[in-house]
């Protein structure tokens, strides 16, 4: 059924276009007299005079030739554009590109009965709406409309196509979407998807059918652009004199390929390679990196095909830098590749000339055994290299062939040399040591390096404290003592790191001398704490007496009022002497006594005694 449909849509097509005067009779009248005149917002031959529109010209037409002739009535040109019904003038105004909306009964606007205005080619309408496409009584007309988006991109293009109808009863109704490419679909719902994946302009024709019947058809253009390929620069950052490109092995290397650029898109893949490496680069223990292979012929390792999921990197700039071992010409490229899958035509590409190097390199490490002097020593000097790949005969392969270690401390050392990557020793007394090692290969080029390493002693330090005077009178302003730790020591050899003097009256000094004023009458006792460099400790005390200034002390004055005087036995006297005082302002102590035996000691608060 759908073929047949295909031939009687081009068969009538064509009965249009070699008739002129079939198409344009300009004294056809339907079936009730009125003029057939082709609706420019999509009314058929058939509907038309029976909505009683007005022969107005639409900007796009959706009538299809094959409602025509059911009625009798031949379509006619329209009056005020001169197109047929098969003839697109134009979108209309207001409607956005790729939207095509065509009334399938009628014009857009309906004439009331009573407002009978006659056709331009002499029929007149008869006021009546045909309720088989409007729904009947004086529903708005069914219209159509479809979209496509977006209407113009770069290959490969996805559009999407919309169909909406204004029809309350959908069942029955299916689209049908066709490319110029040969691409079709049919669609039932609201959407449909195409994809071009070659540049160029492709029509693409929706019709609606219902019941066996086309109700509306429009053409959109689709413009597919060429995918213009991404461009690959690249730049090599060298650490070398004067940014040379000759460099020494091992030849650090900073990769950029940032300034490469993408005319109409982004890029998003990086596949570096190099000529020599032969590697995931930089390292296959750093993550997923970067794809180093031999680059012959513009081909790419391992399976030769480049895609868009395998061995690219999303970074510009490799991290962390590449590290050239080999002697030779590096040739370094890289390419890239864009949101479209498009790849650089070109690679881009630097040359570097790695040579010889003039020394091994010389690392060690070292451990130590113990927590104190003598301490045993274990040195290794495994990561020491000689990166070259290739030398003249008769020193054959690159390799080290002597490492001799040098252990240095307090004006001595001691040597040894060895063809063993490692060595054993024992630091027997503590402090500091410089370790140096010498690496030479069998060309005769050395290296050298060097680590400083401290070994703790075991013994505490010895505490000495001096203090002047030991004992002494109370002045006016105290009693000033000075203290001296400068005989304290360390048995190691070390200088003490810290001396600390407490008071007992809560007084602190720090330092191998110092001073301290004592206020206080009494014992004072001074405790001296040093420490040396490996945090041992060690304390020594010294004592201090404080005596009265007798030659200016006055005597205090006592003063005591008393209760009662006389009285009969057994009688009870308070004293009280809040009134006594010292003239130096120093703390007065009360006593009492009476010629009867009593003895009382008390402060200034009021003291009574018993009198038999």
């Amino acid at each position: 059924m759908r073929y047949f449909k295909y031939l009687s849509f081009i068969f009538l097509l064509g009965l249009f276009i070699a008739n002129p005067a079939f198409a344009q009779d300009d004294g056809s009248t339907g079936t009730d007299g009125t003029s057939a005149t082709e609706s420019g917002t999509g009314a058929t031959p058939e509907t038309g005079p029976e909505t009683g529109a007005t022969p107005e010209t639409g900007t796009e037409t959706g009538a299809t030739p094959e409602t025509g002739p059911e009625t009798g009535s031949t379509p006619e040109t329209n009056a005020e554009t001169g197109n047929t019904p098969n003839e697109a003038v134009g979108e209309t105004e207001g409607t956005p590109a790729g939207t095509e909306t065509t009334p399938t009964s009628g014009e857009t606007e309906t004439t009331p009965p009573s407002e009978e205005i006659p056709d331009e080619t002499g029929g007149e309408p008869d006021g009546t709406t045909d309720p088989e496409l409007t729904g009947g009584g004086d529903e708005t007309p069914i219209t159509f409309t479809s979209t496509i988006t977006p209407m113009t991109g770069v290959m490969p293009l996805t559009v999407t196509m919309t169909a909406i109808t204004t029809a309350k009863d959908v069942e029955g109704i299916t689209y049908h979407w066709q490319a110029s490419s040969g691409k079709d679909t049919y669609q039932s719902g609201a959407f449909a998807t195409m994809t071009f994946e070659s540049p160029g302009e492709y029509i693409i024709t929706f019709v609606a059918w219902q019941n066996e019947k086309i109700l509306d058809s429009a053409t959109h253009t689709v413009t597919v652009l060429a995918n213009l390929l991404p461009i690959a620069r690249l730049k090599a950052g060298l650490p070398c004199e004067n940014n040379e490109k000759h460099c020494e092995t091992p030849l650090t290397v900073e990769l950029s390929a940032a300034d490469s650029t993408d005319p109409n898109g982004e890029i998003v893949g990086y596949r570096f390679t190099s000529s020599i490496e032969g590697q995931i680069f930089p390292d296959e223990k750093t993550g997923p990196g970067l794809l180093l292979c031999p680059n012959e012929a513009y081909s790419f390792c391992p399976t030769g095909e480049v895609t868009y999921k395998e061995n690219w990197t999303k970074t510009a700039t490799p991290i962390p830098a590449v590290e050239l071992k080999d002697t030779g010409i590096h040739d370094i490229t890289v390419i890239v590749i864009d949101d479209k899958g498009g790849i650089s035509k070109e690679p881009a590409s630097v040359s570097i000339v790695v040579e010889k190097s003039t020394k091994p390199s010389a690392v060690f490490d070292f451990s130590l055994k113990g927590e104190y002097a003598p301490m045993p020593i274990q040195l290794d000097a495994s990561k020491s290299k000689d990166y070259f790949a290739f030398k003249e005969q008769p020193n054959g392969k690159p390799r080290i062939v002597q490492y001799q270690w040098t252990v240095f401390s307090n004006g001595k050392s001691i040597t040894h040399e060895s063809l063993a990557k490692t060595f054993e020793h024992t630091l027997e007394n503590p402090g500091y040591y410089t370790l140096t090692l010498k690496v030479t290969d069998n060309d005769g080029q050395s290296n050298t390096a060097r680590q400083n390493v401290y070994v703790k002693g075991a013994k505490q330090p010895i505490a000495v404290a001096d203090v002047n005077p030991s004992s002494g009178k109370i002045g006016d302003d105290g009693l000033e003592v000075t203290l001296n730790a400068e005989g304290s020591y360390d048995p190691d050899g070390f200088d003490i790191a810290q001396y600390i003097w407490r008071i007992s009256d809560g007084q602190t000094v720090k330092g191998a001398t110092g001073k301290v004023t004592l206020r206080k009458t009494g014992l004072v006792t001074i405790e001296l704490e040093v420490t040396d460099q490996d945090n041992h400790t060690a304390k020594a005390f010294q004592t201090v007496m404080v005596q009265e200034n007798t030659e200016n002390n006055q005597y205090p004055k006592a003063v005591g009022t008393f209760s009662k005087l006389s009285g009969r036995a057994p009688l009870t006297v308070e004293g009280n002497a809040t009134s006594s005082y010292d003239p130096d302002g120093d703390t007065i102590t009360h006593h009492w006594s009476s010629t009867a035996g009593h003895d009382v000691t008390g402060d200034v608060r009021p003291v009574s005694c018993k009198v038999h």
